[in-house]
């Protein structure tokens, strides 16, 4: 079977109203559950990082966080 390369998705900051925040920071929030299910930790970092430099006392930031080092040291 081929290795199946890694869910490359490229998003655009958006521009705008808080709306427009908390749905970017919710996709994210997605894009990270997504990649740790698939075992991807380097994905779920880098797309905590994007919470956090959207809005760094996210509480989905801090569970995105909590997520990813939970499942990723009992595997």
């Amino acid at each position: 079977m081929k290795n199946v390369t890694p869910l490359v998705l490229v998003c655009h900051s958006l521009q705008g109203s808080k709306d427009d925040r908390s749905l970017e920071i919710e996709t994210w929030y997605d894009l990270v559950l997504l990649y740790i299910r698939m075992s991807q930790w380097r994905d779920a970092e880098l797309s905590i990082s994007k919470i956090k430099a959207i809005s760094p006392y996210s509480a989905l930031a801090f569970h995105a966080t909590g997520a990813s080092c939970s499942i990723h040291s009992s595997s």
